[in-house]
């Protein structure tokens, strides 16, 4: 995207090379959930352009399954508690929802949460992204993905490791996706949390790209 970008900008044709980011290998043995709740899991700080205010309204929507929605980030500033306000209003009286917010993490807090919950789907609905870094670290975790198609977000997320919902999606669009993935069949949701890692593994691998990266620099 932003190779593209300086491009058609600057008139650059040949003297530009994509070096993606990464995250390290978890070692994390997958194993599919074979229970009836869906867990999933967003991973930011609160701001307007996380947009989590979507979050509430389109799991209040949910009658016949089961969902525990986990927040990672920090617990404070007027933007989380309009938040935390707008999910007790939409779902403490929906009895198929829990959620929680778990407040900051260290990142090897976030991967010991991630293996310990075998979480099912990581959800972005940010108005804006680069690649994101947290999407990187639930793929590597064998998690696939529903994000709003915005910024680079396409160069990570496919229909094959999750799901590209519209950049400006409504509350009855993201509930719909969740529920999608939520009655796939098990093959499915295997075939994608496979996807997912490989995603992982072939493009965002840390140790991969970034010898690859130190290798490229020390030979100019």
């Amino acid at each position: 995207h932003a190779k593209s970008h300086i491009k058609n900008k600057y008139k650059q044709r040949s003297n530009l090379l994509v070096s993606r980011l990464g995250v390290p290998n978890n070692k994390f043995k997958f194993k599919l959930n074979n229970n009836d709740e869906l867990r999933i899991i967003t991973c930011s700080y609160v701001s307007s352009v996380k947009r989590l205010e979507l979050i509430p309204s389109s799991l209040s929507l949910i009658k016949n399954f089961k969902v525990n929605w986990y927040h990672i980030g920090p617990k404070s500033g007027s933007e989380f508690f309009k938040i935390e306000k707008i999910a007790k209003n939409k779902l403490q009286s929906n009895k198929n929802v829990h959620f929680e917010f778990l407040g900051f993490m260290e990142l090897t807090q976030i991967k010991n949460f991630y293996s310990s919950k075998n979480i099912d789907l990581f959800l972005n609905v940010s108005s804006f992204e680069g690649i994101s870094v947290a999407i990187m670290e639930a793929m590597s975790f064998f998690i696939p993905v529903i994000a709003t198609n915005v910024g680079a977000t396409s160069e990570i997320v496919n229909n094959s490791n999750g799901f590209l919902i519209s950049n400006n999606p409504t509350f009855e669009e993201i509930f719909l996706t969740i529920k999608k993935y939520n009655y796939l069949s098990k093959e499915k949701k295997f075939k994608m949390c496979k996807s997912a890692h490989n995603t992982w593994s072939k493009d965002f691998n840390a140790k991969t790209n970034y010898s690859n990266f130190s290798e490229i620099i020390t030979s100019l």
